[in-house]
């Protein structure tokens, strides 16, 4: 059976380098008969639909040369993070190394790193430039579209519920102006600020409460399928829609509260004799 993978040449500790696990099987040893193993990562072994490859001897290669599969590790992202991870195999060939995989300590700075390994890397390549990258840096970059789709839909976010709190505010105001005869006709009939705000406030709360129920299901298709596009996503949790309604009803009970509060702390004989 004919297979195609990406081929990676690695040398000593580059599970721990990189922070991948070995799930299944051994790492490489860092001794020369590593040459002559493989490691596979877990898209190879789905493509491949065998139980458990360790100890299977596969061919790779322009020589077609002879490898024993040492063990299984997890994916690693490093191409596009929005496509499914191409089966890999993973050679040692200290040799052959083309790019030094550095992973920094906690508590060293980058600038302390670069400043102790320049001379080195000077020393044994004099005559190569001292290229370098930061895989975060370099990650993030796959994200640029992303990050500013994120800052604009924040910002139009903000102006959206900016607006809407403006606008309930101006309709809470105009039913209540148009309510005050009724809000002092119930004032002196007994009803406390309490009552008022509550009798103003369901109104409110129940037009909010539909809306919000028409928009989840709108908004979670919406989300579901953008989310598609992403091999690696996050679910999409009912808490999500759970505070954001509860951030909602909130908004609107003090908007609509701040302003019934106003017409019922006024003199209901002024509210009576409003036309």
């Amino acid at each position: 059976m004919n297979m195609i993978f990406t081929g990676l040449l690695v040398g000593n500790d580059f599970t721990k380098t990189m922070g991948i696990k070995v799930l299944k099987g051994k790492d490489f040893t860092g001794t020369p008969a590593d040459s002559s193993y493989v490691l596979l990562n877990e898209a190879a072994v789905t493509a491949m639909d065998v139980k458990d490859p360790i100890e299977m001897k596969i061919r790779y290669g322009r020589k077609s040369e002879e490898y024993t599969v040492l063990g299984i590790v997890g994916n690693l992202v490093q191409e596009s993070p929005f496509k499914p991870v191409d089966p890999m195999i993973i050679l040692y060939k200290q040799q052959n190394a083309g790019i030094i995989s550095v992973r920094l300590n906690d508590g060293v700075t980058p600038q302390k790193a670069l400043s102790s390994i320049r001379p080195i890397f000077k020393k044994y390549n004099p005559g190569f430039a001292f290229d370098y990258s930061f895989a975060d840096k370099e990650f993030e970059k796959k994200f640029i579209n992303e990050n500013l789709i994120s800052k604009l839909s924040n910002l139009f976010a903000a102006l959206a519920i900016f607006i809407c709190c403006i606008g309930l505010a101006g309709l809470a105001a105009f039913t209540i102006e148009k309510r005050i005869r009724e809000i002092g006709i119930r004032k002196v009939l007994g009803a406390s600020v309490q009552q008022l705000i509550l009798l103003i406030s369901k109104e409110f709360l129940r037009l909010v409460l539909i809306a919000f129920l028409i928009a989840v299901p709108v908004s979670w298709w919406v989300m579901h399928n953008w989310l598609q596009k992403y091999e690696y996503r996050i679910s999409i949790s009912i808490w999500m829609f759970a505070i954001v309604g509860a951030v909602i009803l909130l908004l609107t009970l003090a908007v609509v509260s701040a302003n019934t509060l106003k017409a019922a702390t006024r003199n209901p004989v002024k509210s009576l004799r409003t036309e």
